[in-house]
């Protein structure tokens, strides 16, 4: 009989410590999701439009350094073919930074992040996802939709 006594106060102590867990944490506090508001930018309409194009990508290719010295021209080619307005900047503030992220799935299919900054005014991101096998033609969907953004302009923030 004692020792069933002493099963049940520990029981009891135990049960004690298990019911003080819930209590003694903290209240969750409800935070309201921050809202950031619409903000529209203009279409870019000035010639020429100046840009800086900086190359990098999510994996080791073989020549990351030829990769980042062809790249730009090549991308420059492209973006002239939909647009002539586009000019390397060269010794002057350009008017768009593009940061070109390459990505690849590992079995030779590439995709691209292109996030391009207006002059730290504002930004938007392209994604084009790993479905491309030639790389001119991830360039040329690459300079279309980069081409439609820049022509129409752009948003960020909570617009519907």
């Amino acid at each position: 009989m004692e020792k069933q006594l002493l099963h049940f106060k520990a029981m009891g102590v135990m049960l004690i410590f298990l019911m003080m867990i819930p209590a003694s944490t903290p209240p969750r506090k409800y935070t309201k999701p921050v809202t950031y508001p619409c903000v529209q930018y203009p279409p870019l309409t000035y010639s020429p439009i100046l840009l800086k194009i900086n190359v990098d990508a999510n994996y080791t290719p073989k020549d990351l350094a030829g990769m980042r010295e062809s790249a730009p021209t090549l991308v420059m080619e492209e973006l002239k073919r939909v647009n002539y307005n586009f000019k390397l900047a060269d010794g002057v503030r350009p008017n768009l930074v593009l940061f070109i992220t390459f990505t690849n799935d590992g079995y030779n299919h590439y995709g691209v992040i292109l996030n391009v900054d207006w002059q730290g005014q504002g930004n938007f991101t392209i994604s084009l996802p790993n479905n491309y096998i030639t790389v001119k033609q991830l360039f040329a969907d690459m300079a279309n939709e980069f081409n439609r953004w820049v022509i129409n302009g752009w948003h960020s923030g909570n617009c519907k």
